[in-house]
């Protein structure tokens, strides 16, 4: 469960610290939300950045109870959503001040999907 990939190793070479929760990253696990938010209080950063699905629903509801300052949320790929996951990714995005994508399709997509707005 979590095991460390590359971008762990990646990191490591730049002797930078990795935190691993070594929990599930579902969005179902109250488990995974606790730790991150655990963290996020603990570290007190003035940004957040969270990439991918699980991340973004965890760190960002994290983030905004911690109190960070910014949030951005990241969608590293299309995202195929049902009725309920749009609807909790609609909500969720609104939390974040800025949500970025990998590619402009990827932000196409997720503003047509989860209803948010196109920023310049």
């Amino acid at each position: 469960m979590n095991n460390e990939g590359k971008a762990v190793e990646n990191i490591k070479k730049y002797n930078k610290p990795v935190i691993n929760l070594k929990t599930k990253p579902s969005i179902y696990s109250f488990t995974t939300f606790h730790k991150v938010l655990k963290v996020i209080k603990k570290e007190k950063p003035v940004l957040v950045h969270t990439s991918g699905a699980e991340a973004n629903f965890h760190g960002i509801i994290a983030a905004k109870i911690a109190g960070v300052k910014v949030i951005i949320g990241e969608e590293i790929g299309i995202p195929q959503h049902g009725s309920q996951a749009k609807f909790i990714y609609s909500t969720i995005y609104k939390f974040a001040n800025y949500i970025v994508g990998n590619s402009q399709q990827v932000l196409d997509v997720v503003h047509e999907q989860d209803n948010l707005p196109f920023q310049n």
